[in-house]
């Protein structure tokens, strides 16, 4: 389910459901960035100044989870979609 409504949250810019879908030790590794809830924040709060009215959509696929302990990690192939309206006169 986490899976599941993580990504949504995202694209919904809801901090309140991420900090709620994650704990505090939250760590995300995409392309090479290290992310977590403070810092994916900032940069959807940048792409809401800049794109007010643009919108997140996110396809995750192939799930990989393996799990050692009180670790798990998951590998998942995800596809990201901004979308802006187009402003040109």
């Amino acid at each position: 389910m986490v899976v599941r409504n993580f990504p949504e949250a995202i694209a919904d810019q809801n901090l309140e459901e991420i900090n709620r879908l994650t704990t505090q030790s939250f760590i995300l590794y995409e392309d090479g960035h290290i992310w977590n809830n403070d810092s994916l924040m900032k940069v959807i709060d940048w792409y809401k100044e800049n794109y007010p009215d643009g919108k997140m959509s996110y396809t995750l696929e192939n799930f990989e989870t393996s799990i050692s302990g009180k670790l798990a990690n998951t590998h998942y192939k995800n596809t990201g979609l901004f979308e802006s309206p187009d402003t040109t006169i």
